[in-house]
């Protein structure tokens, strides 16, 4: 029984995936690529590309190592044993 209602909704799934008779929209070439490879660069772009961001992530992992200030803050760290116990909120038992 499981499986005659399984394999009824798998076909209808696959049915309503198989939608071949649809025109393109928005008059066709627009830009983008509807049932068609995208368009082939060269060899020499892709190297370009690859290069340009490869430049890229090491300009910003070096930052981060030799600058850190940029993205966190530059100031100085508080020494915890200076706190007084007003500054913690500690009441002063006597």
């Amino acid at each position: 029984m499981f499986q005659r209602i399984f394999k009824a909704q798998t076909f209808s799934v696959i049915r309503k995936q198989c939608i071949s008779t649809s025109q393109p929209k928005f008059g066709g070439r627009a830009g983008y690529v509807y049932r068609e490879s995208t368009p082939t660069i060269s060899s020499q772009t892709q190297n370009l590309t690859e290069a340009l961001g490869a430049v890229f992530w090491w300009w910003v992992l070096y930052n981060l190592w030799k600058d850190p200030g940029h993205v966190f803050g530059e100031f100085d760290i508080p020494d915890p044993a200076k706190w007084t116990d007003e500054e913690l909120g500690v009441s002063n038992i006597e």
